[in-house]
């Protein structure tokens, strides 16, 4: 109870904040916008639930991220950071921290908004104009106050990290992937000297910068610190940190498939429990369920892998373009190996249609069961399968050109001769091996045919009523499966707020009313029991 009302008083406080922030044009200065994400940062430590304010704090940061400056975070640094020499010193190797004086930009500002409010006074009523002037000098008083709030002492490491935060994104954004690298190695160090829950949140961010700065400074990088990243998961598992446990155990199964060691991460992944198998980060959980999708169907599982790339699809931010094009890819990968064929609104996607074309014609070709075009389609297009890291599963989808082809010709031809089969389909080898390909196909169910090896033909069977098989009821099976356990996560997702039983409760005098109709009735049933 006392985690859930300081969470509640945490969120309340941000509401205030946001809703202060949101009179007039809001704070428009980066460095407004950052004091702003320190406030809250800190009023979160306070409570001990900065897992609350974290989403909302990074957004804040990414909507300032396009205009931070270097000068901006050492400003931060100076103002909200007590003793900030040592910090100042370190990014002073990697951040240009030589700047316009600071006293010199609040006057020009200052000069600004007197120009702005006189223009506006000399268009409207001078005695409104005198009294309302003093309100509003007083509002943005009380706003430079609360961004300005000097920093406690219980928040100070938080504050430190945060700042560090926003030098690797701007050393990234600014492409000095080298000093990014140097600068995280840094911070990672510095947050091994800290068993503070207050700061999983802003470790797991500074892990996934620490991967990504690694991972742009080539593969030899990326691969020297997967024992590293093996340490700080060990380290996080004794600590009990969920939020660190999940955000490491994506980036070791990403190191493991960049390299295409899919044993590897199998074997992590079925020995990682995370959190008493609930996940915290919805995005995390989202990475994961792709890395699994992946790991299956390099293994052969291409119903599992569907259903978790169908899972993570579903769950993803619409945002998140880039990976919800990734993911569009292995699951039309996987759709065409289990022999489906991709609905054409899955290549239609506004946005994704020209990342989908090669995986739309490929289809195509499928579709038609033609090898020779597929073949033309997976040589044309094999440098952008090789980036995808889909080739593997190019070369399992020969096979089910072949089958496809097959099955139309069986739906055409009631009987239909071997070497025509050969022709049909552009195979090179003689009678002997279509009749293999034909006898596979047969004994896998693809197609339902028999065939005459006297007079060398494939004879097809007549079409059976469907629904005189099991097909449908498997079929209506799986699609109630789904909504049962559609149903049942988001049961265990509703969360109520600790007082919401007391919110909705009566009121004193509606209770003792009730109470004294139960009296009354108490005593007329004893009255009827006398007699």
């Amino acid at each position: 109870m006392g985690k859930g009302s300081d969470a509640m008083e945490v969120d309340k406080k941000e509401e205030a904040l946001v809703t202060e922030g949101g009179k007039g044009k809001g704070p428009e200065k980066v460095i407004e916008i950052l004091c702003q994400n320190v406030f809250l940062l800190e009023e979160a430590v306070v409570a001990k639930e900065t897992s609350l304010c974290m989403g909302r704090l990074m957004r804040q940061t990414a909507a300032a991220r396009k205009r931070l400056t270097e000068h901006d975070i050492v400003r931060l640094l100076r103002a909200k950071i007590p003793n900030s020499a040592e910090v100042e010193k370190t990014l002073g190797v990697f951040l240009d921290l030589s700047g316009p004086d600071e006293n010199k930009e609040d006057e020009a500002m200052e000069t600004d908004e007197n120009k702005e409010n006189g223009g506006a006074e000399g268009m409207a009523n001078g005695a409104a104009e005198s009294e309302a002037a003093p309100e509003e000098k007083k509002e943005a008083a009380e706003a430079k106050v609360a961004y300005n709030k000097p920093t406690r002492a219980s928040a100070v490491p938080e504050c430190e990290i945060y700042v560090l935060l926003l030098a690797i994104l701007r050393l990234l954004d600014a492409g000095t992937h080298e000093k990014a690298r140097e600068l995280s190695v840094l911070v990672v160090e510095r947050l091994e000297g800290f068993n503070r829950r207050t700061m999983d949140s802003l470790a797991a961010r500074v892990y996934a910068y620490y991967s990504w700065s690694h991972e742009k400074c080539g593969d030899e990088k990326l691969k020297g610190i997967r024992s590293k990243l093996l340490q700080l998961q060990r380290t996080a598992i004794l600590r009990h940190d969920e939020v660190g446990q999940e955000t490491l155990l994506n980036l070791l199964l990403h190191n493991y498939l960049h390299f295409s060691l899919y044993d590897h991460a199998e074997k992590l992944r079925s020995k990682t429990q995370v959190g008493n198998g609930q996940h915290r980060n919805m995005h995390q959980f989202c990475r994961y369920l792709y890395y699994v999708g992946r790991i299956r169907a390099i293994q052969l599982d291409y119903t599992e892998s569907k259903e978790k790339l169908q899972q993570a699809l579903r769950k993803v931010p619409v945002s998140a373009k880039g990976f919800r094009i990734t993911l569009h890819k292995w699951l039309c990968m996987v759709h065409l190996l289990l022999g489906e064929i991709p609905e054409r609104t899955h290549f239609t996607t506004p946005g994704m249609r020209r990342a989908l074309k090669p995986y739309f014609s490929l289809t195509q070709a499928i579709r038609k069961g033609d090898l020779k075009t597929f073949q033309q389609v997976a040589q044309e297009h094999w440098d952008q399968f090789m980036e995808d890291k889909t080739h593997n599963l190019i070369v399992r989808l020969q096979h089910n050109v072949i089958r496809t082809g097959l099955r139309n010709i069986s739906k055409a031809y009631s009987r239909v001769s071997l070497q025509d089969v050969s022709q049909m389909l552009g195979l090179s080898g003689g009678v002997e091996e279509v009749e293999c390909i034909v006898a596979k196909a047969v004994r896998d169910g693809a197609i339902d045919a028999k065939i005459d090896h006297t007079n060398q033909w494939m004879s097809t069977s007549e079409a059976s009523d469907i629904y005189s098989t099991l097909e449908p009821q498997q079929a209506f099976h799986s699609r109630i499966m789904f909504c049962l356990n559609l149903h049942n996560e988001a049961v265990k997702a509703m969360r109520y707020s600790p007082n919401e039983h007391k919110d909705s409760a009566e009121t004193e005098e509606a209770r003792k009313e009730r109470l004294q109709q139960e009296q009354e009735l108490a005593s007329a049933l004893q009255e009827e029991d006398e007699f």
